[in-house]
């Protein structure tokens, strides 16, 4: 199998050892009340310009084709999350790189995300210097992403990531370059609102990531902060609410930052009381984080080229990840179906058959072996049908119950594919059970054609009973001397005959799982990987 083994490495060698350029500061522009500037803490980075052609825009297109018509219900039932990572991948490509391609002037995309209580909608009104997102102590406020943008821009940011956004238009010159997007809270107890915040960041091209000393270290901000880092999104710490004696959380927070190996560099700003009736901060509160945005605005056309190329290097992993997944999922498949069998070729000899036989049987005494040899003596032929009947009904059962719980016993993975088990035993299977049962009854029936006449109902529901575990045969055995080996033969008929039915059990999950649990073929999306690659030339700004 082809597989684009070091695809995303070849892209970063291109660009391993070349300087970048640091930010121009740029002149001083008002972003609401503020003015000023200062470089913001990712400018050491290389920036890069990203070729815009076709050709590129093409190879994504077939990219975005190749994910979202590969199955993956294999990986799923393997336990893995690849076609979460494929949608996302999916997403990302028609969501932010195919646009950044058409409309490389758009407005730069920083999305305010943050635990509960964070501050984030605060911080918003507070650049703008006017209300423009809800705030308040009820929780969830902010219900749906609310962008900031000029009034060119504002049809662009009607939807972010496919979700409706309420869009405020302002006035300050910044705003063609740059749009604040406010979000749900991505800690919200509310369905779908730490949804919408994840797809907002998935299509931001910088990340402002605010949390509180009392959230900063919580699990779920962590987890969010891990999704926007492998999309290679730049993020912008922010430390808000901060109490005099908070002074160890920016300490731990930036120690926190280290160990995860993501820039240090935290922005703080401090716990301020709001007059009743306002919904932001004093101006200077928030001129630090006002200067290192209208830098980002200033340096737009960099920071574009800077973001897609991150991004086409994380969905470039991304792909190889799952191109691997789908390696793995081809050999547990196998494993499945190969076990799968041979744990269904023994299952026949397991079945327990107790219970099945109704009739009183004897419990040792000559005394009660004689009356039950005279109540099955005297059984009209109608009785013994009867008898027969109940018999068969309650061994057909049986083995319908048993393959039932083979099919619970193959696991969860067999349920996944049929849905329910009844959805495996269907009526072909419910036929071959009847028939090896009724065949069974038949070879019963002629292992004992060399009795008397009169004997051979009666030996035939002895011998029946032996096979099926009921000793009913008394102290003088009706059947002679080869009693035992005609009970093992009998038994031996009915095991090879369940064996069939249990095998077309397993043919029955192998044609299930020869649907559901196609391994991915990923030669096409291999190739159409490297062809992205080789078309994503960057070159220096």
């Amino acid at each position: 199998m082809h597989r684009p083994r070091g695809a995303v490495q070849r892209l970063r060698e291109r660009h391993r050892h070349r300087p970048g350029p640091r930010l121009v500061p740029p002149s001083g522009e008002r972003l609401g009340q503020l003015t000023g500037t200062r470089s913001h803490p990712w400018d050491n980075l290389r920036v890069v310009a990203v070729s815009t052609s076709p050709d590129l825009a093409t190879e994504l297109e077939r990219l975005a084709v190749s994910l979202e018509s590969l199955d993956l219900t294999a990986t799923r039932l393997a336990g893995l999350t690849t076609e979460a990572r494929r949608d996302r991948a999916a997403g990302i490509i028609r969501g932010y790189l195919l646009p950044r391609l058409v409309e490389p002037k758009a407005p730069l995309t920083v999305v305010l995300a943050g635990p509960t209580g964070s501050g984030k909608s605060t911080l918003l009104n507070s650049l703008a210097g006017t209300e423009i997102s809800e705030t308040g102590p009820l929780r969830p406020t902010t219900r749906g992403p609310v962008v900031l943008t000029s009034p060119e821009t504002r049809d662009h940011f009607e939807t972010i990531g496919g979700v409706h956004c309420r869009v405020v238009a302002g006035k300050a010159p910044v705003l063609k370059r740059l749009a604040l997007v406010d979000t749900p809270d991505i800690d919200s107890t509310v369905s779908g609102h730490r949804r919408m915040a994840e797809l907002a960041i998935d299509h931001a091209d910088v990340v402002v990531f605010v949390v509180s000393a009392l959230s900063y270290a919580d699990e779920v901000p962590w987890e969010v902060l891990r999704r926007a880092v492998s999309r290679g999104t730049p993020i912008l710490h922010v430390l808000n609410r901060m109490s005099r004696g908070a002074a160890g959380a920016v300490i731990d927070y930036r120690a926190r930052l280290v160990d995860a190996g993501l820039d240090s560099t935290v922005l703080r700003i401090s716990e301020h009381r709001i007059r009743p009736g306002r919904h932001f901060l004093p101006p200077a509160a928030v001129t630090e984080l006002a200067r290192q945005l209208i830098a980002l605005a200033e340096e737009r056309d960099r920071h574009h080229a800077e973001a897609f190329q991150r991004a086409v290097e994380a969905t470039a992993a991304t792909v190889e990840e799952i191109i691997v997944d789908a390696g793995y999922a081809r050999a547990w498949a196998h494993e499945v179906v190969t076990n799968l069998r041979s744990e269904l070729a023994e299952a026949a000899k397991g079945l327990d058959l107790e219970g099945i036989i109704e009739v009183p049987a004897p419990e040792g005494s000559a005394r009660q072996s004689r009356r039950w040899r005279l109540l099955v003596r005297t059984m009209e032929h109608s009785r013994f049908t009867s008898l027969r009947r109940r018999i068969r009904g309650r061994l057909i059962s049986r083995i319908e119950a048993d393959l039932r719980v083979a099919v619970l016993r193959s696991g969860d993975v067999a349920l996944a594919v049929a849905g329910s088990e009844s959805s495996v035993i269907t009526s072909d299977l419910r036929r071959l059970v009847v028939e090896a049962v009724d065949g069974w009854f038949h070879y019963v029936d002629r292992m004992t054609q060399h009795m008397p006449r009169r004997q051979r109902d009666l030996a035939a529901a002895v011998l029946t009973a032996a096979s099926l575990g009921s000793d009913v045969d008394g102290d003088r055995p009706l059947l002679g001397e080869g009693r035992l080996e005609l009970v093992r033969r009998a038994r031996r008929e009915l095991e090879g005959r369940l064996q069939v039915v249990y095998g077309h059990l397993g043919e029955r999950l192998v044609e299930l799982f020869g649907t559901s649990l196609v391994p991915p073929d990923v030669e096409d999306l291999a190739v159409t990987l490297e062809a992205m690659v080789a078309r994503s030339h960057f070159a220096d700004a």
